[in-house]
């Protein structure tokens, strides 16, 4: 079966609507993109939506089959035209499936929908079906979004009582859905770094629910979960990944987490940043291909603007908007803030150069406190050159993100409110505490804010 993306693109209006649905493909953090396994393998979906089912064709042009229900399931594998039928066409009885009816053949890659299947078909998929496949080198992947809980109870006796030792389960985390997953985070790497939480926390709050917006993580939780390993993971929307070590050396998921850039930005500015399994580097790359990034050029900006692809590494440490909360927390000393703020302008002044091209997401959530008192910026993916970006520019845009990223959380912080009621109040104090002319920097970091937008994104406020 070859998939559209695959196609040479000619100039019709075959090749926009192409581009269209290559569009739509770019925009989901695919599992396929998560998964180590040859292209050779053949592909069946049970019960997996249409959409979904295309964004894992992107990397294969392999042929594949889809069923509605776990019979269409038994009646293709039976009737395929492979060499050697996986499935024996012997009368079946469904309610004592027996595992000897399924043959050799080459590995398959089944991605199976179960959570709307009955009963029955649930224990003739993981009592017959998944064990074969698995023994054969295939791989079995299954999905579940939000508060779908079926699995947590007879699926996961089904499975206990079917596999055997050497069938090993990963699952991997997808936000904000399993629908239209934007990132993908493996979830044992919760308790491989000491601050991994806090890629989840960003989409996952305290109590296992989506989190909110303008909600902020509570450092302190997320820290005591993982002590004992309780991660409110429980009910999140995840892949399972399905695969038997005798076959598989290692997993087949290949990535610590992994996220789609797309939204509301302008399509030559769509990347994919992923984290290797097991490699403390943070790669990243263009989601169109170079050729095809030509065809956005932007004119000539009031405001040079660099967006940059360079792979950095994977730092631990807290970040500069969590110590601030901490400092606004009860008990906290109280010129602790202040004193952060000082740390940051003079970090600002240290960074941000007179001439050339200068990182401008020195924002506090970018910035990651050390143990040995360094600040080192992350996430850094677009640069600026304009003599109008100065450190009391960058320190303006810094506190206003700051303010609206915690809105809710500062909203119900009574320290938050020392400065005076409003959040401008707190962006005022802050400038005086660091001896910044509020009012002249803010005007600049309006405009500059306003341009990069304008030269960034598709649609913006």
């Amino acid at each position: 079966m070859e998939h559209e993306s695959e196609r040479p693109m000619e100039d019709s209006q075959d090749s926009a609507r192409s581009w269209e649905h290559f569009d739509e493909h770019l925009k989901s953090a695919n599992i396929v993109r998560a998964l180590d396994f040859p292209e050779s393998y053949e592909l069946f979906f049970l019960n997996w939506p249409l959409d979904a089912a295309g964004r894992t064709l992107e990397k294969t042009v392999r042929s594949c089959r889809f069923c509605s229900t776990v019979e269409d399931l038994l009646e293709s594998l039976d009737h395929d035209q492979a060499p050697s039928p996986i499935v024996s066409s012997a009368p079946r009885d469904k309610s004592h499936p027996d595992q000897s009816e399924l043959k050799a053949r080459e590995p398959i890659v089944i991605f199976a929908d179960l959570v709307f299947g009955a009963e029955s078909d649930r224990e003739i998929f993981f009592a017959a079906i998944m064990p074969s496949i698995l023994k054969k080198g295939g791989l079995v992947i299954t999905r579940q979004d939000w508060d779908r809980s079926f699995e947590a109870g007879n699926s996961t006796d089904l499975i206990a009582e079917n596999v055997d030792r050497a069938i090993q389960i990963e699952r991997v985390l997808a936000f904000p859905s399993i629908k239209d997953p934007g990132f993908l985070f493996r979830e044992y790497f919760l308790n491989d770094k000491e601050n991994a939480w806090r890629g989840v926390a960003e989409f996952l709050d305290e109590t296992g629910k989506p989190s909110e917006l303008g909600s902020s993580p509570i450092p302190e939780l997320w820290e005591r979960f993982r002590i004992g390993n309780q991660f409110p993971t429980q009910n999140a929307p995840y892949f399972s990944i399905f695969y038997d070590t005798s076959c598989f050396p290692r997993s087949p998921v290949n990535i610590d987490f992994l996220k789609i850039s797309a939204g509301e930005r302008k399509s030559q500015f769509w990347i994919e940043t992923k984290k290797p399994r097991s490699q403390d580097e943070i790669i990243r790359r263009a989601l169109y291909p170079v050729s095809t990034a030509l065809d956005f050029i932007e004119p000539e900006s009031a405001v040079t603007f660099r967006h940059t692809l360079a792979n950095e590494p994977y730092r631990g440490g807290q970040t500069l908007a969590g110590l601030w909360l901490t400092a606004l927390a009860p008990g906290a000393p109280p010129n602790q803030l202040v004193m952060y703020f000082v740390d940051y302008y003079e970090f600002l002044k240290q960074n941000i150069r007179d001439l050339g091209v200068t990182n401008f997401d020195l924002i506090p959530d970018n910035l990651l406190l050390d143990g040995d008192g360094m600040i080192n910026p992350i996430d850094q993916e677009w640069g600026v050159s304009d003599s109008g970006f100065t450190p009391e520019v960058a320190f303006c845009r810094g506190v206003s993100y700051f303010l609206f990223r915690f809105a809710r959380r500062l909203d119900v912080i009574d320290r938050s409110r020392q400065f005076g009621p409003y959040h401008r109040d707190f962006l005022q104090s802050a400038t005086d505490f660091v001896g910044i002319d509020a009012r002249q920097s803010l005007e600049s970091f309006y405009r500059i804010e306003h341009q990069f937008r304008e030269f960034s994104l598709e649609n913006f406020a």
